[in-house]
């Protein structure tokens, strides 16, 4: 699958929130998406890559991301992309 085949078939992640923490700039990668038949020819990595080096540019000290628990191909891809896991999130529903 070509490079410009796999990026129209992923959705552009949100870059826009940011934070400060301890004097740092940290930004979020949000919403990490690629549609099924785009999966397992590296557009993930080419969006992930790319978001992390335009982050970096902006002067991002952290990038943060989340997952879902169950996710484990994302994490198995975000870990080779340098992430590692640092918090837990809970979640309590209505009911």
């Amino acid at each position: 699958m070509s490079d410009e085949l796999s990026v129209r078939r992923a959705r552009i992640p949100d870059l826009r929130r940011v934070s400060e923490f301890a004097g740092e700039l940290v930004r979020m990668l949000h919403d990490v998406y690629v549609t099924s038949d785009g999966r397992r020819h590296g557009a993930g990595r080419l969006l992930v890559e790319a978001m992390v080096k335009e982050l970096d540019a902006l002067g991002a000290s952290s990038i943060v991301l989340h997952t879902m628990v169950s996710n484990v191909a994302a994490q198995k891809l975000f870990e080779s992309c340098g992430f590692r896991a640092t918090m837990i999130e809970m979640t309590r529903s209505r009911g």
